[in-house]
């Protein structure tokens, strides 16, 4: 199940202390936004200089890079031909234009919606950093989640990739190899509740079933063992909230 938000201008719904509340920069609304140059976002003077053709694998959230709507920890929104998501390096990859492609400076994105790239109103993907949220790999950065669905709770999911190196003993050299790792958590206004694994018992701990509940799964023999199903059921839950 992917969640298609459309668009027009923007609806902000700012941090308030510690909170951290999924912010909801693309409901629809008249009008349109108004788009700061792409030279907000800066660049990296030291951006990673890891050969990725010499890798297996790839740490990028689509790796041929796609338009996006960009919301800046200071307010303003971008829009963007190409972009990259990498989670390798919790870097934004961006390129406007026929310039080349640059990386966003450090700390300065809070939010991407990723576009489709033959409907330029559809948002086919929506990442935000969560304070509480951190990855295995680099627990001193909050990493940038995917907001699977809307509604009062809402799905959070977190793909972190490390650098794997190792000797390949038929090669007779050393060889690496980008490996990741899925973990959920659910976001209910300021709590997060770290999910991990999918499961019906980690989803109902967070969720407390009522009757209803329990016969809405059982009718649809929704199991919450996957992410659709788990979207299935939060799309039910959260019309009753």
């Amino acid at each position: 199940m992917k969640t298609l938000l459309c668009f027009f201008t923007a609806v902000v719904i700012a941090f308030t202390g510690n909170a951290q509340t999924a912010i909801n920069v693309f409901a629809s609304a008249k009008g349109e936004a108004e788009y700061a140059s792409p030279s907000a976002l800066g660049y990296k003077m030291d951006a990673d200089s890891v050969d990725y053709d010499e890798i297996k694998g790839s740490p990028f959230w689509k790796n041929e890079g796609s338009p996006a709507i960009i919301f800046l920890q200071d307010g303003r929104l971008i829009k963007v031909d190409k972009v990259r998501l990498n989670f390798y390096t919790n870097d934004l990859y961006y390129k406007f234009g026929s310039g080349p492609e640059l990386v966003a400076k450090t700390g300065t994105v809070k939010q991407i919606g990723f576009l489709n790239n033959s409907d330029s109103a559809t948002v086919v993907a929506n990442f935000q950093r969560f304070r509480d949220v951190r990855s295995a790999y680099n627990p001193n950065e909050a990493p940038f989640c995917q907001v699977l669905n809307e509604g009062q709770v809402k799905l959070l999911k977190l793909v972190s990739v490390n650098l794997d190196k190792k000797f390949d003993f038929v090669g007779g050299k050393m060889q690496s190899e980008f490996l990741s790792r899925v973990e959920y958590y659910l976001l209910k206004g300021n709590m997060v509740f770290a999910v991990k694994k999918i499961s019906k018992e980690n989803i109902l701990a967070f969720v407390i079933p009522e009757d209803d509940t329990k016969n809405w799964l059982a009718a649809n023999n929704n199991k919450l063992k996957s992410e659709n199903e788990v979207l299935a059921f939060l799309e039910y839950y959260n019309k009753g909230k």
